[in-house]
């Protein structure tokens, strides 16, 4: 005996409304469709019109720094006179060396990095801008560099170099005779002492480092520097051996 089992057709009724659910779900997912392309479309022409702003702020400014830079008639203010106060002299070995103020210096350094800041920011800023502005970033890139040399050319006009080199001699030497009166006192057992015990079980550079950190505190308070156990049980001994040398006997 055979079995055969057939679907009942759907009524007319029921395909109507599959047909309506099909439709009704077409009509919804259309509107989602032009609700997200209307979305992206305003999206895109804000970002389009903030590229536009920024673009035209820029050129601006490109063309600002192009007319300061071609402007032929700059000058460089003269330095200024020493205050009386100030701890800064010209080299004594050489008088016809010119005199410059501390602002001066500050200035000018002042000035210089600024320039590098500048160089640095458009060139971070250049990844972000459009392909076609390639031309007024070559053109600032090589204005700041231009600027840059200028800025090195000050620090050498009216002998600023030969006065700049005598003052940070003059300084050197102060410094290096202070560490020698500190390191050499009249009587080792008045004088106060700063003892550096190097327990860092690191490299080289690292324990220069610590000693680096003992010496500047003892020259900050006025202390002679001391080795623990005069180096010797450090790593590196025979080093700082042929670095140091004896200001007493070991502690």
């Amino acid at each position: 005996m055979q079995w055969s089992m057939k679907s009942a057709a759907p009524s007319e009724d029921e395909a109507w409304r599959e047909a309506n659910e099909v439709l009704r779900n077409l009509k919804r997912q259309n509107e989602e469709l032009k609700n997200l392309i209307e979305t992206e479309r305003k999206e895109h022409a804000e970002r389009h019109k903030e590229e536009q702003e920024s673009r035209k702020k820029l050129q601006n400014q490109l063309e600002i720094y192009a007319k300061d830079h071609n402007n032929e008639h700059r000058q460089v203010p003269a330095p200024k006179e020493l205050p009386a106060n100030s701890n800064i002299q010209p080299a004594p070995s050489n008088s016809n060396l010119q005199k410059f103020s501390k602002d001066y210096e500050i200035t000018r350094r002042r000035l210089h990095s600024n320039i590098w800041e500048i160089l640095y920011y458009i060139k971070k800023q250049y990844n972000e801008l459009p392909q076609d502005f390639a031309h007024y970033y070559n053109h600032t890139q090589n204005q700041l560099y231009s600027l840059l040399g200028d800025s090195e050319r000050l620090s050498e006009v009216d002998n600023s170099a030969e006065w700049r080199q005598a003052e940070l001699q003059k300084l050197t030497d102060l410094i290096q005779k202070k560490i020698e009166e500190i390191q050499n006192p009249l009587d080792c057992a008045k004088s106060k002492a700063l003892i550096c015990n190097l327990d860092k079980e690191c490299g080289f550079g690292c324990q220069m480092h610590h000693v680096a950190y003992c010496f500047l505190t003892a020259f900050a308070t006025g202390r002679m520097l001391v080795l623990n156990s005069d180096g010797k049980s450090w790593r590196f001994s025979v080093i700082f051996d042929d670095l140091k040398e004896e200001v007493g006997p070991e502690v």
